[in-house]
């Protein structure tokens, strides 16, 4: 129910690459207004070919080429429920002054993805907690439109401060995340916050990290307490590589892990890489991209809905 609860809707073509990139809507900023994650364009004018509305038991499109055309074949679409200690979505104008956005997330973020949407030209800004391996995250930032590795230059996107429970700081020094007068939209991810489950405990979102060991064998595994259904992976820093985008609707088992690239308008590849377990994900290729011998890596993981995890219904919706 994406018109009640709000949320984000992530889409791509799946064969295409010419005229399909990666297209973002969410409930805060409206129907058929659309960003790109491979892009650093602002958002255009509502358009009435793309996502037509958010309704009571999914979204409607239309019958533009990036969403929902005959000749461009088959696509994927991921839906992200705005819900406490899993994703939020908040939005705000840049004054040029050091502010703090407040979320209503119930939980530290472990990963914020920030867009500047009224103005073109300014990069995707992301901040995750397994950045610089985990030690001070805020002081570094990466791009979801670029394959390149952390930044630490002087006017940091977070002014050096770490995020709260209840707010994330932006940076009067960057106009990637606070220009003056330019509008933003944050999808704010939780990490390990429990609140699902019968007894509450249950995590379904984990934004960790790793080291890579330089091994194909499936003996590095990622212990994650679940089974994921889908899985964003990067490597932050040695080489400059892709972001990489997975899910078990498509196939997360050992050669089948068709890959999607965040960063790039390239249709979908296959790939040895992975293979889910109901723990967490082995890792089967030795790839800078996924497992460089001591290379940092930043994921997010959401897990596969069972009834283990989800939360108990305490209404009739």
């Amino acid at each position: 129910d994406s018109s009640t609860y709000g949320g984000l809707v992530w889409i791509k073509c799946r064969d295409e690459e010419t005229g399909c990139e990666h297209v973002l809507f969410d409930t805060e900023r409206g129907w058929g207004k659309k960003l790109s994650s491979s892009s650093n364009g602002g958002q255009p004018a509502a358009d009435s070919g793309t996502l037509t509305n958010f309704n009571i038991d999914g979204f409607c499109l239309g019958a533009d080429t990036e969403v929902n055309h005959a000749s461009d074949g088959d696509y994927v679409g991921w839906t992200f429920k705005k819900e406490k200690k899993f994703m939020d979505i908040q939005t705000w104008t840049g004054t040029d002054s050091t502010q703090v956005i407040s979320h209503d997330l119930g939980s530290v973020p472990g990963c914020i993805l920030v867009k500047a949407y009224s103005q073109g030209g300014k990069s995707w800004q992301v901040y995750h907690r397994g950045l610089n391996n985990g030690s001070s995250p805020e002081d570094y930032s990466l791009e979801l439109n670029s394959n390149g590795n952390i930044g630490s230059a002087s006017a940091q996107p977070w002014d050096n401060t770490a995020p709260t429970a209840t707010g994330f700081t932006v940076s009067g020094a960057s106009s990637a995340v606070n220009g003056s007068g330019i509008s933003y939209v944050a999808y704010i991810f939780a990490h390990d916050a429990g609140g699902f489950g019968t007894n509450g405990n249950q995590s379904v979102i984990k934004c960790g990290y790793y080291t890579g060991d330089g091994t194909s064998d499936g003996s590095k595994f990622i212990d994650m307490g679940f089974e994921p259904a889908w899985f964003l992976v990067k490597c932050a820093s040695g080489s400059t590589q892709e972001w990489m985008m997975f899910d078990s609707m498509r196939g997360l088992i050992k050669g089948e892990a068709y890959q999607i690239m965040a960063n790039e308008n390239d249709a979908e590849g296959g790939a040895t890489s992975f293979n889910a377990t109901s723990t967490g994900i082995e890792i089967w290729n030795s790839n800078n991209a996924f497992n460089g011998n001591s290379n940092q890596y930043i994921y997010i993981a959401i897990a596969k809905g069972t009834g283990s995890n989800m939360r108990t219904p305490s209404s009739g919706h």
